[in-house]
């Protein structure tokens, strides 16, 4: 980001001094980045409005990102990276998920030996650095760099999200699909927005794969999508085994089947026009030995 032409380097002098830490309006201020008016406007907007210093300097176009972002590190007593010093290759650190380093905008940047460097774009969160040596054990360190090159160095590392993946990450970490008992509670599961969009998701890469069948089918460790194009089915990304009595309720219901039964029975055809396909309709059916569900799309001769 473009530099004010008022503007100083903000740099360490002695980030390592014990017992000393520098309040961040006082860093912009000896880097000329603020006046001692604009400082103390920008104190009281933050007090009025509940919010950090930082953030009400930005809204105020007082101070850019970076400016912000390079006072922190330094009020913190930690490097500062720009996004072209990031690694073009961020190493996989296989207990951080792509979600949890969006969560906290940090990513892994360099491991050596026991010590994993991270970036962070939020180098005031208490909590980072505690999860952090909670989930990896060893060393950490951290330094500071911005928000939009981390979040481009986890997708270099970990691969843009899949539209499954990106609904999938919306639903949480519960534990939400093996309670089958409560009735009420597989129906307001089957109501979540997130699992809507899952299953529309679903059928909707069937239509455009000119797929026959969905078959959504649980094992013991996962929950496997298939589709079948020509008579040969074939595997799809599939979501987590947790969401079994989610996905499938959502469909039953979609079917006005009853959520609580599990033995097979035929059901009548139910128009597919909310699929955006008016040409097919859907066939569902469950499986009592799996509990999977099953849709059926047949071709029409006429639409309605």
């Amino acid at each position: 980001m473009p530099r004010s032409a008022h503007t100083l380097p903000i740099v360490a002098t002695n980030p390592t001094t014990p017992g000393i830490v520098q309040r961040l309006g006082q860093i912009l201020l000896k880097a000329r980045v603020l006046t001692q008016d604009v400082l103390l406007d920008a104190l009281r907007q933050s007090k009025k409005n509940r919010e950090k210093l930082g953030e009400t300097l930005v809204a105020m176009g007082a101070a850019s990102p970076e400016d912000v972002l390079r006072a922190l590190a330094l009020q913190s007593g930690l490097p500062f990276m720009a996004a072209e010093e990031l690694p073009s290759a961020p190493p996989l650190i296989k207990n951080l998920s792509p979600k949890y380093l969006r969560q906290y905008v940090s990513c892994p940047i360099a491991l050596d030996g026991s010590t994993v460097t991270v970036a962070t774009a939020d180098p005031a969160n208490p909590l980072l650095l505690d999860d952090l040596r909670q989930t990896l054990g060893g060393n950490i360190a951290l330094c500071v760099a911005p928000a939009p090159a981390i979040l481009e160095a986890i997708e270099r590392a970990y691969g843009a999200s899949t539209p499954l993946q990106k609904i999938v990450e919306g639903i949480g970490s519960g534990e939400s699909g093996e309670t089958e008992e409560d009735i009420n509670h597989l129906r307001d599961m089957a109501f979540e927005a997130p699992v809507v969009r899952l299953v529309n998701l679903l059928i909707e890469e069937a239509v455009a794969s000119e797929a026959s069948d969905i078959h959504v089918e649980p094992f013991e460790e996962q929950l496997r999508v298939r589709y079948r194009v020509d008579g040969i089915l074939y595997d799809r990304e599939s979501p987590p085994r947790k969401l079994r009595a989610a996905l499938t309720s959502r469909i039953k219901l979609m079917a006005e089947m009853n959520i609580a039964e599990r033995a097979s029975r035929p059901c009548p055809p139910c128009t597919a026009s909310h699929w955006s396909c008016a040409s097919s309709i859907a066939r569902p059916s469950s499986c009592p030995s799996t509990g999977s569900a099953f849709r059926r799309r047949c071709p029409r001769a006429t639409t309605r």
